[in-house]
C-alpha cells in the first residue's frame, strides 16, 4: 500500500518511529523471563533493565539524533520506565487482571515516550554540530519505516503472549480447570509467536489465502484433542485472539509504509 498516512519525510516522525522500535525491543524481546521475575525481588534488577532498554534506545537514536538534549531525554526515557516499573511491581499483588495491568503499563511506558518526542521537538537545537559522524535522517528515507515495521513485529513477539495468556486465564476461570492451573508450556508460547509472526507477515503482503491454509493445518494438527470441549474453547481463544492481534498489525504496517 502507498503511504497515506505519515510523512516519513519529516525527522520528527523518523524519530518517533525509532523511539517506539526502542521501547517495544527493549521491553518485550530483550527483557528476558528471568528478568521479569526478577524485578519482582530485587532494584538491582528493575535498574538493570532500564539501564538496559536506555543503551537500546541510544543505539537506534543518538547516531542520527544527536544532541546534548536528546541525551538528556533519553536518560528520562530510562528514569521514567525504572520509575514506572517500579509502581507496577508494588501493584502486581493487588492487581489481578494481567491485560489490563499490561496495557495501563505500556501506556506509561508511551506516553513518557511522548512527552520526550515532543520536548526534543520543540527545543533540540538544528545545527549540524548536533549530529553525530555527519549522519543524519536526510536521504534514509527507509529509516523510518523499517523502524515502525520492527516495532510492530516486536509487539507481537511478547506483547502479543501476554494478551492471549490473559484471555486464556479467563477462559480457565469459567471452566473446570482450577484457578491456580499451570502457565502455557513454552512450546506453546513459541508457537503462538511463530504462528503471529507468519500471519502478519501474511497480511501484510496481502496472501490471505495462506493464512487460512495455515490455521487449518494447524486445527488438523489439533483435530483428536478438540474432543475435549475445556481444551477446545482455550484452543479457539488463544488461536482467534492470536490471528487478530497479527492481522491488525499486518493492516496497521500496511498503512504505514
Amino acid at each position: 500500500m502507498n503511504d497515506l498516512t505519515v510523512d516519513w519525510s519529516d525527522e520528527s516522525n523518523v524519530l518517533l518511529a525509532l523511539l517506539l522500535c526502542g521501547h517495544m525491543l527493549g521491553d518485550l524481546v530483550f527483557q528476558t523471563e528471568a528478568m521479569v521475575a526478577g524485578k519482582r525481588r530485587s532494584r538491582r534488577v528493575l535498574l538493570t533493565h532500564a539501564l538496559e532498554l536506555g543503551l537500546v534506545q541510544s543505539v537506534l537514536v543518538l547516531p542520527f539524533f544527536w544532541s546534548w538534549t536528546g541525551l538528556g531525554l533519553l536518560v528520562f526515557i530510562a528514569a521514567s520506565h525504572y520509575a514506572i516499573d517500579a509502581a507496577k511491581v508494588r501493584l502486581d499483588g493487588c492487581w489481578p487482571r494481567l491485560f489490563i495491568c499490561f496495557a495501563l503499563d505500556q501506556a506509561l511506558h508511551l506516553a513518557a515516550l511522548v512527552a520526550a518526542w515532543g520536548t526534543w521537538v520543540a527545543f533540540a537545537p538544528r545545527s549540524s554540530s548536533d549530529t553525530l559522524s555527519g549522519l543524519s535522517v536526510e536521504g534514509l528515507g527507509f529509516l523510518g519505516p523499517m523502524a515502525a515495521v520492527a516495532a510492530i513485529y516486536a509487539f507481537n513477539f511478547n506483547g502479543g503472549s501476554v494478551i492471549v495468556t490473559a484471555l486464556l486465564r479467563r477462559v480457565s476461570r469459567s471452566t473446570a480447570d482450577p484457578p491456580d492451573s499451570p502457565p502455557e508450556p513454552p512450546a506453546g508460547r513459541i508457537i503462538g509467536i511463530l504462528e503471529r509472526m507468519m500471519i502478519l507477515t501474511l497480511v501484510w503482503i496481502g496472501e490471505w489465502g495462506a493464512v487460512g491454509l495455515m490455521l487449518t493445518a494447524k486445527s488438523v494438527a489439533r483435530f483428536k484433542e478438540l474432543d475435549d470441549r475445556a481444551f477446545a474453547e482455550k484452543y479457539l481463544v488463544g488461536t482467534m485472539t492470536s490471528v487478530l492481534v497479527a492481522v491488525a498489525s499486518g493492516l496497521l504496517i500496511g498503512t504505514l509504509v
